[in-house]
This record gives C-alpha cells, sequence and structure tokens, in this order.
C-alpha cells in the first residue's frame, strides 16, 4: 500500500510517493458493467429490476420482491414516481391485491361441495328435501342439513384462514409497496383533498362539462330507444331526462374510498336523489338548448346536465352518458363507479318518486336506461363483483349476490340494492325471487353479530340504534334486571321466538329490508324475513361476541361456529331450513349463566330475582324448567329397578310442593322449615 499525504495540509507534489509504470500495472482494479437502461440496482447491489418490464408484467413484481429490500421497494416506488408512472405502478400493485384476494376465494370455494357432488352434502340433501313428501322424512333430512351445513361452514372457513396464511409474506409485500406509494402522493395533496377525497379519485381526470359533446349529435341513434312526449315541444321522440348536481360535500362522499367501493350503497341514499320530472327532446337538440340554461324550464330549479335515454350498446353513447353521470354525481371526477351510484338512485327513484311511478314517462325510461346500464356497462376484471374477468354489471351482481361480497362484506343496504336491480331487470341466468330472498335473509342475520359488535366497540346504548345485550336478550327471552345499571337476566322458561327485527338490526337496516319486501312483492313488512334460525343468531352472537376487539368477518365465524343452525342462516341455499322446535329445544338448553351446582337445589333467576321455587334440569337432561309449588310427576323404585339420582331430586321437589302448601307448619316452626326429610336450621341472631 501506499501513504498519502494529509491533503489538509497543503501537500507539494513531492510529498506524494513515487509509483513506477511496473507497480501500477500490477494494481488490480473491479469494472463494473454499466447500469443498464430504466433499471435500479436491488437485492444488495446483486441484481438489476428491469422497470419496463415490471409495469408490462405485474407478476415480475414477485421476482424482485423476493430479493429487494423494504427500503429498496421504497425506491422502487419513488422511481417510478420520479418518472411519472406512479400511477401505472399502483394500479399494478392493486390488481397484485385482486388476484390474491381471489386465490384466497378460490381455495375457499374449493371446500364447498359441488351442486350434486355427494348425496350426503348440502346440496344433494336439499335435493332430497325438495322431493321427500313424508313429515317424517323431511325432519331427518332438515336435521341431516343443519349438520352439513355447520361441518360445511366449518370447513370453509379453516379453507380460508389456511389461504390467507399461505398469502401472508406477499400480501406483506403489496402492503409495504402500496404504503410507499400512499406517503408519496399523500405528501403532494392539499389540505382541501387530504383525507376527504379518494386517493383514487384524486388520480381520476375530469370532465370539462363546457367540453362535453352535444347530446343532438354525439348520440349514436339506433331507433331503439323508448319515445316519449316533450314537454317543451310537444313532440314525440327520443327523449333525455333533467338532473340536477349534488351539493359538493355530498360529490365529495360519492368520491370517498367508502363511496367508490360501496357505489351501491351510496347511491340509494337521499342525498343523490338528484333526477327530475322533466321529460325533453334529446334528437331535436332541445335537451341541448335546456342543459345549456342549466335550468328547468317548469320547476326552475337549477341543473347541471340533461342525460339521453340511449342504447349503451355503442361506446360513443356510454362514454356521452359517462360524462354527464360523473358531472351529475361526483363534481366531474370520472370514476366507474359512478355507474353503480346512478343505478342505485335510478332504483330509489323508481321506488319513491310518484311521477317515476310504473306507467308514468318517466318510470318508462328510468326502468329503460337501467336495463342498459345492466346489461351493457362493464366492470373491469378485478373488480371485487367479478374479479377475474370483465363482466356487464348485471353478469357481476349475479355472480357474486349469493357469496359473501353481499351476504358478509356488503352493508345490508347494498345487498338489498343488488337484489332489487335483478329482481326487476334480470341476470345472464334466471333466478327464483325466493333465491334473491334467502340472499338478503343470510345478509340480515350475519348484520346481527356485525352490528352487535359495533355497539360493543362504541360503548353507547344507544348509538345509531345499533343492537346491544339488552335488546338481544328481550328478542328472545323475559328479562328482569341485574345487579348492575343497564344489565339484565335471562329469565328461565322464558324463551320464545323472535318476532320482530327492532333491537335486533339497526334502525337503517330494518328500513332496508322493508324496501325489499315492498321490491319482491311479499305480504308483510321486514319482520316476514324472520327464521326460526334468526333466534339461533341472536343467541349465538350473545354467547360469541364477549369482546370488542373482533374484526367483522371473525364475529360472525364465531356465531357460525356456536350451533349448526347458525351456519344454515348464513348460508343463502339453507337459510330458513331450521325448524322452530329444534330452536326452543336449543334456547330451553343452552342457559350459561343457570349451570349451577345440581345439590342439593341449585338458585334459579326468576322474574324476582334467585329462587330454589324453580328447578332447573341442565342440558343432559333436557333443559327443562320445574316450577316446584306445582308439582311433578316423578317415576319410584320399582321391582328390580333403583331409583337414579334425577328420581331423587324429582321427589324432594314434591316433598317441597308439599311442605310449602301448609303454612301453618311453616308457622309452627320458628327456627326451621322441613323441606322432604331434610332440615334446614336457621340460626337465630343472638
Amino acid at each position: 500500500g501506499f501513504e498519502l499525504p494529509d491533503l489538509g495540509q497543503n501537500p507539494c507534489m513531492s510529498s506524494f510517493p513515487q509509483i513506477s509504470i511496473q507497480t501500477l500495472k500490477q494494481l488490480t482494479v473491479t469494472v463494473y458493467p454499466c447500469q443498464p437502461l430504466d433499471s435500479m440496482l436491488v437485492g444488495d447491489g446483486r441484481f438489476w429490476a428491469h422497470l419496463p418490464a415490471l409495469l408490462e408484467c405485474p407478476d415480475n413484481f414477485w421476482e424482485i420482491a423476493k430479493v429487494a429490500t423494504e427500503q429498496e421497494m421504497e425506491d422502487l416506488i419513488r422511481t417510478f414516481h420520479a418518472g411519472g408512472q406512479l400511477g401505472r405502478m399502483r394500479q399494478n400493485l392493486q390488481l397484485l391485491v385482486n388476484q390474491l384476494n381471489s386465490e384466497v376465494e378460490a381455495r375457499a370455494e374449493a371446500g364447498r361441495e359441488p351442486a350434486g357432488s355427494s348425496r350426503d352434502g348440502v346440496p344433494g340433501i336439499l335435493a332430497q328435501l325438495r322431493h321427500a313428501t313424508d313429515p317424517a322424512i323431511q325432519q331427518q333430512l332438515r336435521e341431516k342439513l343443519l349438520t352439513a351445513a355447520g361441518h360445511r361452514s366449518a370447513a370453509e372457513a379453516d379453507q380460508r384462514n389456511q389461504a390467507k396464511q399461505s398469502v401472508r409474506s406477499q400480501r406483506g409485500q403489496l402492503s409495504a409497496a402500496l404504503q410507499a406509494a400512499s406517503a408519496i402522493e399523500t405528501a403532494g395533496m392539499g389540505a382541501d383533498s387530504l383525507g376527504r377525497l379518494s386517493q383514487r379519485a384524486a388520480r381520476a381526470s375530469k370532465v370539462d362539462i363546457q367540453q362535453m359533446a352535444k347530446i343532438q349529435t354525439g348520440c349514436e341513434w339506433t331507433g331503439t330507444e323508448p319515445t316519449e312526449d316533450c314537454t317543451v315541444m310537444l313532440e314525440t321522440g327520443p327523449a333525455a331526462l333533467l338532473v340536477r348536481a349534488v351539493d359538493p360535500e355530498i360529490a365529495e362522499q360519492n368520491t370517498n374510498d367508502f363511496g367508490i367501493d360501496f357505489g351501491l350503497v351510496a347511491g340509494n341514499s337521499t342525498r343523490n336523489d338528484v333526477w327530475l320530472p322533466d321529460v325533453i327532446g334529446a334528437a331535436d337538440g332541445t335537451a341541448d338548448q335546456i342543459e345549456a340554461l342549466q335550468e328547468s324550464p317548469f320547476t326552475r330549479q337549477e341543473t347541471v346536465v340533461a342525460i339521453p335515454i340511449v342504447s349503451l350498446d355503442s361506446a360513443q353513447n356510454r362514454k356521452l352518458v359517462f360524462e354527464r353521470l360523473a358531472a351529475a354525481f361526483g363534481a366531474g371526477i370520472q370514476l366507474p363507479s359512478m355507474w353503480l351510484v346512478a343505478l342505485s338512485s335510478i332504483l330509489r327513484t323508481l321506488d319513491d318518486k310518484q311521477w317515476a311511478a310504473e306507467d308514468t314517462p318517466v318510470g318508462r325510461l328510468l326502468d329503460w336506461f337501467g336495463n342498459q346500464i345492466m346489461r351493457h356497462v362493464m366492470l373491469p376484471a378485478g373488480h371485487k363483483f367479478c374479479p377475474t374477468d370483465r363482466s356487464s354489471i348485471g353478469e357481476a351482481l349475479a355472480q357474486s349476490i349469493g357469496k359473501a361480497e353481499f351476504t358478509q362484506h356488503h352493508p345490508l343496504e347494498g345487498t338489498v340494492t343488488a337484489a332489487s336491480a335483478l329482481l326487476r331487470w334480470g341476470g345472464p341466468t334466471s333466478a327464483s325471487v325466493d333465491h334473491y330472498n334467502n340472499c338478503v335473509i343470510a345478509r340480515a342475520h350475519r348484520a346481527v353479530p356485525q352490528e352487535f359488535l359495533s355497539w360493543s366497540k362504541n360503548g353507547d346504548p344507544n348509538a345509531a340504534g345499533l343492537p346491544n345485550s339488552v335488546t338481544l336478550w328481550e328478542a328472545i327471552y323475559t328479562v328482569r334486571a341485574a345487579g348492575q345499571a343497564g344489565r339484565v337476566v335471562p329469565v328461565a322458561g322464558s324463551h320464545h321466538a323472535v318476532v320482530s327485527w327492532a333491537g335486533v338490526l339497526s334502525t337503517h337496516s330494518r328500513l332496508s329490508l322493508d324496501r325489499w319486501v315492498a321490491n319482491s312483492r311479499r305480504p308483510g313488512g321486514a319482520d316476514s324475513l324472520i327464521t326460526p334460525g334468526t333466534s339461533m343468531v341472536i343467541r349465538g352472537t350473545l354467547s360469541q361476541i364477549v369482546s370488542p376487539h373482533l374484526s367483522s368477518s371473525a364475529a360472525v365465524t364465531a356465531v357460525a361456529k356456536f350451533h349448526p343452525v347458525c351456519a344454515s342462516e348464513f348460508d343463502p341455499e339453507t337459510a330458513g331450513v331450521a325448524s322452530q322446535d329444534l330452536v326452543d329445544s336449543v334456547l330451553a338448553k343452552w342457559l350459561l349463566w343457570a349451570r349451577s351446582p345440581m345439590r342439593p337445589l341449585p338458585p334459579f333467576a326468576t322474574p324476582y330475582g334467585p329462587s330454589v321455587l324453580y328447578f332447573y334440569h341442565n342440558r343432559t337432561q333436557g333443559g327443562q324448567v320445574t316450577l316446584m309449588t306445582q308439582g311433578f310427576e316423578w317415576n319410584l323404585d320399582t321391582p328390580g329397578e333403583l331409583e337414579s339420582d334425577s328420581d331423587r331430586i324429582s321427589r324432594l321437589t314434591e316433598h317441597i310442593r308439599t311442605c310449602l302448601l301448609y303454612t301453618s307448619d311453616a308457622a309452627d316452626e320458628e327456627d326451621s322449615v322441613d323441606l322432604g326429610g331434610r332440615r334446614i336450621i336457621k340460626k337465630k341472631k343472638k
């Protein structure tokens, strides 16, 4: 080696060592290859990541994730941001997330036996039940079905958990990359939109109302459009409907993450009531002229656009209509979820507005327009309704209405909206009203533990009308007040079938069920959807949800494990099959708080507090309740057969009854009362 002088001492040329040419030739130098174009080092400098290949094929992410550190992954995201490709990279990451979700669901679905695969499986038993005529055989099949449903639910839960564990590391890598992308995007957002608009909305393009194509010249008129009388020109022809723009804060709610993920829920709100009863000509230019005025010629209400009622089979027509829907519902932000918001808003208008009734011009136009959205508007592959293939909205809803997306993850209001849309406009395959009805019932049952969990997290007994421990106990038992304020204890033997959703579901959920009953033209209100198994779901919720530190999905899984009836009520295929007698027998036995020592007599909860006059026979003995003062018929010893323990307790009950009938005996015995040969001594106070 050579010793170099300290440069801080201002060395001169002679201070440096002299090196011969021969010495220089003996030095070894490491030569690094040139950095390939559009690449960066990962794996502690061992590998080059080719950035264009990562954008073109999202699956290449997994190869990089095998060698890249967390810091290198963040640097990779920053590199895409610097090159203006962060939005595309984020889409790729979201696509990979959807693929993992689809993989988990596919593995869980693999645990479900296909129709007709087994005579002893749920589909096979259901098929037998449809053809059975003997009541005894029907009852056997129902019991067999409940057991099979419970086994299937447990198997699917285990399968899903295993699938989640298998992709846990991959999900963690994607999460780190997405968090880095979010941090970079958030850093550039202003205070006005930070935490309000979705980041997806911030990346979406925005339509300029002044630059939108004219309806008269921009639409492709096919001659299949419905015709109505224009209320301005009084001429019959293709029509348009005027809409007003939602308020800015409502537009932000429609474009936040909840509004994007649950467009069917957002659009159903009265906040998106934008349709006006004005029918104006579309093909003759009247709609364009009134749209330019931005005011209804009849009601003088402020409007924003006119929506032409045209065939959406044409890409040109879909683009023209989509821009106007985005202007109306999202302040011009063009998000695919605007189609779902508009579809839900159309359903709400058809249900609630008298001027949009079935036999009115507006009603006919909106009904036809909703059908066009269902048939011709496509959702991209990777959407939660169609995770694998690109599908129309109608196809996607039909495929997912009976799956976890709508029976568990979507709010009940969204499930009702999807079922109502399929009932009105149909799907690619025919399905009965009962099928959609069972999907709604299954979603309502899963909402019971979910809403109870929300209440337990909140702690406020009156929070948003959510069900709480008191209202749930009151739904299936007669109760008495417990020692602590706000708590109750159910009275033994007072179990009964639930008769109303009040106190079981939130007010908002009950209104959604009322809307479904009205749309499906079923007799009665929301309470007509209650099944015998509803009582079991309530009992399972009270037993299993004992901690607020659960996820919504974990709460449903816990209740499903309480009893096979609960698992069957969560499944659209088996909802409602449990009999009332079966549920009553379980409610009578499942009294956790009454499991006391059986000798000599257990205390029992009554409307007035603990009492030895009520006797509880534990679950192994039928879970029955005996009122001791009314006596009971018991078996005694017979020749060759000894009296059992339960018989002895029964005879003791009779002795107590006889003793209590003669109150004079009790009065004479100031210090003791004879309880059938067993004397209880009262100690005198000194």
